[in-house]
């Protein structure tokens, strides 16, 4: 019985992992842009539904910026 390297058992992940094929061509700058404006737009109104059972105490003025930017609430 042959020992099995940490390489062998990495390969036989990766090919039980599921694939997409890549694009017959690549998207123009505009749809990428389409996209790209969606998800934020769709990202902003969801980061503004507040969350049931969280008491909203005061107003948080760079709420909003601190979202996108993934910072904590003292770093602005």
């Amino acid at each position: 019985m042959r020992d099995l390297s940490l390489r062998d058992v990495i390969f036989a992940l990766n090919k039980a992992i599921p694939t997409v094929e890549r694009p017959k061509q690549r998207p123009s700058l505009k749809e990428r842009i389409v996209w790209t404006a969606s998800v934020l737009i769709v990202y902003y109104l969801l980061s503004n539904i507040p969350l049931w059972g969280v008491p909203k105490t005061r107003y948080d003025y760079l709420r909003e910026l601190r979202l996108i930017l993934l910072a904590p609430s003292e770093a602005l």
